[in-house]
C-alpha cells in the first residue's frame, strides 16, 4: 500500500499484538501526501482475528512502514478482515475524501503454488 514519502507512522499495534504494545490496537498513518488534508489520518483496524506471520524475527516487526509503503504482515493460511478509514485527528470523526487511490503489491505464492496471497473487497 503506497502511502508516500512524507508519511509518519503514528501507531503500530495492530490487534494489540505489537510491536509497540503501549499504542492503541491499530496501525495509523499521518501526513499522507499533499493531496490529503493535514488533519486526516489513515487508520487500519482488524475486524476479525489478526495473526501475524510466524517469522522468527517476529511478523509484527514488519508492520508499519517500509520505505514509502505501508506494510501489514499476515500469517500464511490466515484471513483477516481489515477496515481502512480516514479520520479527523481533532474529532476522531470519519472523513470522506473526494478521491483517493490505494495500490497493493507483493502478492505471490510459495514455491509449491500454495498459500496464495490476495485482497478481497
Amino acid at each position: 500500500m503506497f502511502v508516500g514519502g512524507t508519511t509518519v507512522l503514528t501507531a503500530n499495534n495492530l490487534g494489540g499484538l505489537g510491536p509497540v504494545f503501549t499504542e492503541p490496537p491499530y496501525i495509523e498513518y499521518s501526513e499522507l501526501q499533499d493531496l490529503i488534508p493535514d488533519d486526516v489520518v489513515l487508520r487500519v483496524t482488524n475486524l476479525t482475528e489478526y495473526i501475524p506471520s510466524f517469522n522468527p524475527a517476529g511478523g509484527v516487526n514488519f508492520n508499519g512502514l517500509s520505505g514509502n509503503f505501508g506494510q501489514i504482515n499476515v500469517r500464511s493460511d490466515w484471513d483477516v478482515e481489515l477496515m481502512f478509514e480516514f479520520l479527523n485527528t481533532t474529532t476522531g470523526d470519519p472523513v470522506t475524501l473526494e478521491s483517493f487511490a490505494i495500490t497493493w503489491f507483493d502478492f505471490d505464492t510459495n514455491m509449491a503454488g500454495l498459500r496464495i496471497e490476495k485482497v478481497c473487497t
